[in-house]
C-alpha cells in the first residue's frame, strides 16, 4: 500500500478494533514479566564496518505535505513503536521473526555502531551499540537499541561521569547552524552511526521515517530526525521515552521547525529525562506527554525533580522507575483505558503546554543556581559519589531557600504561565504544527 493512501486507510477501517487487536498483540508479546525480560542479558556484536560516505542527496526525499502521527492515529502507532523498542533488545533472529509476521520488512540484521577509532575522545555507546531498522506501508521505522536493561551501571554514570559540553555538531546545515549546539557526547555517538542511516535511507522507497529510542537511546533518535529533515528534507516523527535533553535552547528551536511531529514520553520522576542542564543552558524538544507508573497521564511538575536532586536519585531506588518495562506497563494501561474512553487518550494540546511551562520552569531554577558563589556551583556538579554525600546536607540546606523561592515564582506568575507564555507558544505552534492543536 502507498503513503498517500495510510490517511484514506485510516478512515475506512475500524479504529476501535484495530486498537483492540494492537493492544491484544503487545500485551501478549510483553505480559506481567516484560520490565524482568528487558533487563535480561542480551548479546552485543562489534561492528567491523567501515565509514562510508553517503549517497543521499539532499532534496531526494522533499515531500511537500507531511503526514503526522496525529493523524494517522497516534494511539494507532503507538503499540508498534513501543513492539520495536522492546524487541532491538532482544536477538535479531527473534526480532525477525515477530516483525515479519505484522508485516514488516526488517533491515538485514542490527545496524551496528561503527568500531570506535583512537581519534575519538569520548566514546560512550549511548545506543547499546545497535539500531533497529525495518519498513511498512512506506513508512521506516529506525528505533535506537536502549541503555537499560544489562546497561543499568553505564546508563546511571554517564550524564554524571562525562563531559556534556555543547558543541556545534559539523553535520547540522540548517537554519542557525552557528548558534545550535549538542551534547558533545551524544555527537560523538550519533557520528558512529550517521553514514550508515543515511546510505539506508538514500537506498529506501519509504517516504515517512519514524524515529524512536528510550533512554539515551533517545537522544540517538532525536539526532537522526534533525538530520535526516534538516539536511535532506525527509518527513520524520519522532518518539521518545525517557529522553536526557540532547542540545541548547537554539536546538529545540530547530527541531520545533523541522521535526515538529515529536513526542516525549516521561515519567516526571525520571531523574535522567531531568539531566543535563543544571548549569548548561540545556532544553527539551518535543511535545512532552507526561505519565505514571499507575498507568494514567501526569502532567505535574515540580521542582523536587529538578537540579541536583536528579542527580542524586541516579543511585537510588528512584532510578527504577527509568526501566523500559516500566514505560511499556504504564503505556499499555493507558491505550487500554484510551480504547474504551477517549478522554483518556494522550492530550497533544496540553502537552503542548507542560513542554513549555517546564521549559520555562527549568530556566528560572537554572538562574537561581548559577547566581550561587562558583565553590557552592562546584559543590553541586561534583561527580565523586563519595564526596557528594559528605556535602548533602549542607546542599540541602543551602538549596531549601532556593527552592522555596522558586516555587514562590511558579505562584506568583502561574496565571502569566498559562496565558501569556502559553498564548505565545501556541501562535509559534500553529505555525509548524497545525494539525496537533486544529
Amino acid at each position: 500500500m502507498r503513503y498517500n493512501n495510510l490517511i484514506y486507510k485510516m478512515v475506512l477501517e475500524n479504529e476501535l478494533l484495530k486498537k483492540l487487536i494492537l493492544f491484544i498483540a503487545i500485551s501478549s508479546l510483553f505480559g506481567c514479566s516484560a520490565a524482568s525480560e528487558i533487563s535480561s542479558k542480551v548479546s552485543e556484536k562489534e561492528s567491523s564496518s567501515t565509514n562510508t560516505t553517503s549517497t543521499v542527496s539532499k532534496e531526494s526525499k522533499l515531500y511537500s505535505d507531511p503526514i503526522t502521527l496525529h493523524q494517522l492515529g497516534f494511539e494507532n502507532t503507538l503499540p508498534d513503536i513501543m513492539l520495536q523498542n522492546y524487541l532491538v533488545l532482544k536477538e535479531f533472529k527473534e526480532t525477525n521473526s515477530k516483525l515479519k509476521k505484522k508485516g514488516y520488512e526488517v533491515y538485514d540484521g542490527y545496524v551496528e555502531a561503527s568500531t570506535k577509532t583512537a581519534s575519538d575522545k569520548i566514546s560512550i555507546d549511548l545506543s547499546g551499540g545497535r539500531a533497529l531498522v525495518s519498513t511498512k506501508d512506506d513508512m521506516m521505522f529506525i528505533i535506537y537499541r536502549s541503555t537499560s536493561g544489562d546497561r543499568t551501571d553505564f546508563t546511571k554514570n554517564v550524564l554524571t561521569d562525562l563531559d556534556g559540553a555543547l558543541i556545534s555538531p559539523e553535520w547540522y546545515d540548517g537554519e542557525n547552524s552557528d548558534s545550535v549546539l549538542i551534547h558533545r557526547g551524544f555527537d560523538t555517538e550519533y557520528s558512529r552511526f550517521r553514514n550508515k542511516i543515511l546510505n539506508i535511507a538514500a537506498r529506501t522507497e519509504s517516504k515517512k521515517f519514524i524515529l524512536s529510542g528510550h533512554s539515551l537511546g533517545s537522544a540517538l533518535a532525536t539526532l537522526t530526525a534533525l538530520d535526516l529533515a534538516s539536511n535532506y528534507k525527509y518527513d520524520v516523527s519522532v518518539v521518545t521515552f525517557g529522553s536526557p535533553r540532547v542540545g541548547n535552547k537554539d536546538f529545540r528551536e530547530v527541531m520545533e521547525k523541522y521535526v515538529p511531529d515529536n513526542y516525549r514520553i516521561y515519567f516526571p520522576d525520571d531523574p535522567i529525562v531531568s539531566i543535563p542542564g543544571l548549569l548548561i543552558e540545556y532544553e527539551h524538544a518535543g511535545i512532552a506527554l507526561g505519565i505514571s507508573s499507575d498507568g494514567t497521564q501526569n502532567n505535574k511538575i515540580s521542582t523536587d525533580n529538578f537540579g541536583i536532586a536528579a542527580y542524586k536519585s541516579i543511585f537510588n531506588e528512584n532510578f527504577k522507575v527509568h526501566m523500559i518495562g516500566n514505560y511499556i506497563k504504564s503505556i499499555n494501561t493507558i491505550l487500554q483505558s484510551c480504547y474504551q474512553d477517549e478522554q483518556y487518550c494522550f492530550n497533544l494540546r496540553k502537552g503542548m503546554e507542560v513542554a513549555m511551562i517546564e521549559r520555562e520552569t527549568m530556566n528560572q531554577y537554572r538562574s537561581i543556581f548559577k547566581a550561587k558563589p562558583e565553590e557552592f556551583k562546584d559543590a553541586l556538579v561534583i561527580k565523586s559519589k563519595e564526596a557528594a554525600a559528605k556535602k548533602q546536607k549542607e546542599l540541602e540546606k543551602k538549596t531549601e531557600e532556593s527552592i522555596s523561592n522558586l516555587e514562590n515564582f511558579i505562584k506568583d506568575n502561574q496565571e502569566k504561565i498559562e496565558t501569556e507564555w502559553f498564548k505565545s507558544y501556541k501562535t509559534m505552534a500553529e505555525s509548524k504544527a497545525k494539525s496537533l492543536i486544529e
